[in-house]
């Protein structure tokens, strides 16, 4: 964990942050840019191919043995990237991350999932990283459907969306909670159009009902996709500008009307638009020497 010493201008805690938007943004990219170590919770796709020269070992959710990466793997990584992907690295081959890879079609993934969440080492890890919500939401409706029975749908089992959207907003206010202890939080998302009605547009008698609120969000189900947004301290929309990844920290209209996406900075120090690179945006939360403190803590 990080010293809260080094977070007073965050309160004393460390921040919580969520990346949505749409594929290639560089979301899970960033999450070797965060203060290491880093337990990274890989959630349905296996998507870390982005960060495998940071990778120091690797597991899958049902098993206790861990696949170890040594320099010369994360070197390897490295020799075989295009050249000009290679030239745009700007962190050094290291071994900050431990995955762990969850099967969210598996009933009892989220078991594990959420003991694993329940039990994070924060004495040792000063990130925890969630890649990413629409596939963690998965794995609670997994659970909810029940095992054998995954590949129903959810209207045929009883109170499955309830119980699955609850399941998961508790587990994500745990995750929240750690920042407390020190621990940078990071999710990451798909985007998604969100729109609110009065009455349910399934419900029978709905008529077509017009939404009394549309909005530009993280890509998840019901009242989890309201609710995250409200988690984070910093809450990014990613997006290409000029060819360029940008990470959004204010909120933006969509185009043709009055709705708007998702975007938020807490402290008020952040550009409207960042680089997807969380030790720029740290030397912005906590300035030159604060940043350097912050990240050499996490040096073993």
């Amino acid at each position: 964990m990080i010293p809260a010493e080094l977070l007073k201008a965050t309160e004393g805690r460390a921040p919580g942050c969520c990346v949505y938007g749409a594929a290639g943004l560089k979301k899970t990219h960033g999450i070797c840019t965060a203060p290491p170590p880093i337990l990274m919770l890989d959630v349905g796709e296996g998507g870390t191919a982005s960060v495998v020269p940071w990778i120091r070992r690797k597991r899958n959710w049902n098993s206790s043995k861990w696949l170890e990466y040594t320099d010369e793997d994360r070197q390897l990584a490295v020799d075989l990237l295009r050249e000009d992907v290679r030239l745009g690295m700007f962190i050094k081959p290291a071994p900050y991350i431990d995955v762990i890879h969850y099967d969210n079609s598996d009933a009892d993934a989220w078991t594990q999932l959420a003991g694993d969440i329940g039990s994070f080492d924060y004495n040792y890890y000063n990130t925890l990283a969630t890649d990413s919500l629409q596939e963690f939401s998965v794995a609670t409706q997994s659970h909810a459907k029940g095992k054998g029975n995954e590949l129903a749908i959810m209207n045929s089992v009883n109170f499955s969306w309830v119980g699955a959207q609850e399941r998961a907003a508790m587990a994500l206010r745990k995750q929240r909670n750690y920042r407390d202890m020190g621990v940078f939080i990071y999710t990451t998302a798909s985007e998604d159009i969100a729109k609110d009605y009065v009455k349910n547009p399934m419900e029978k008698g709905s008529g077509g009902e017009t939404p009394y609120s549309i909005r530009g969000t993280v890509n998840l189900p019901g009242k989890l996709a309201e609710a995250v947004p409200h988690l984070p301290d910093l809450v990014f929309h990613a997006k290409l500008i000029n060819n360029q990844v940008q990470w959004v920290a204010e909120p933006e209209p969509l185009t043709g009307g009055a709705a708007w996406w998702d975007a938020k900075d807490r402290y008020g120090r952040l550009p409207k638009y960042n680089d997807p690179n969380f030790r720029k945006i740290f030397r912005k939360l906590y300035g030159d020497a604060g940043m350097e403190a912050i990240y050499a803590c996490g040096k073993r």
